[in-house]
């Protein structure tokens, strides 16, 4: 055997060689796991925000036809303020049967009735003030005198602030 000074250094140098590259290969597998992790956590947020985005969409296509709907709510409730005035038993039930069915079908699409009764305080984030009327006492200054239209939230948005009289 050729004993040169270059060969037993050789067999440790391959062996140093191997271990680097081993690390360098770990390295580089904890680098493309990083990588891989990342983009699928971008992914599933991108999944998230496209559904978030879908259900905001059909929320806001079934606004237009409820918002539309209303009208006809307020004349279902006009309808049965009359109609109670002919005392007519049959035909009372029968529209307040219709007016329910027709405000629980809305309620399934989002809509719901802005709870608004006289002596509330106005506030401008759900009421609209139609006139201002001198108020009977100090207590109903600044609140609600009366209710000219019910106002509706859509997903807890409003779609139709409540037409008030208030009190000055």
């Amino acid at each position: 055997m050729n004993l040169d000074k270059k060969e037993p250094f050789s067999y440790f140098n391959e062996s140093v060689k191997r271990v680097l590259e081993r690390e360098l290969f770990k390295k580089k597998i904890v680098e493309q796991k990083n990588k891989f992790l990342r983009i699928f956590s971008d992914f599933e947020n991108y999944k998230k925000r496209i559904q978030k985005e879908k259900f905001e969409l059909v929320k806001l296509a079934n606004q237009e036809v409820v918002v539309e709907l209303i009208p006809v709510l307020d004349d279902f409730e006009r309808c049965l303020l009359e109609i109670k005035k002919d005392n007519n038993v049959n035909i009372i039930i029968g529209i307040k049967l219709i007016y329910e069915k027709f405000f629980s079908v809305l309620k399934k699409k989002g809509i719901k009735q802005i709870k608004t009764k006289k002596g509330d305080h106005f506030s401008t984030d759900i009421h609209e003030a139609l006139s201002q009327i001198k108020a009977t006492s100090q207590d109903l200054k600044g609140k609600i005198i009366d209710i000219v239209e019910m106002g509706y939230l859509l997903y807890d948005k409003v779609v139709r602030h409540a037409k008030v009289i208030v009190g000055k």
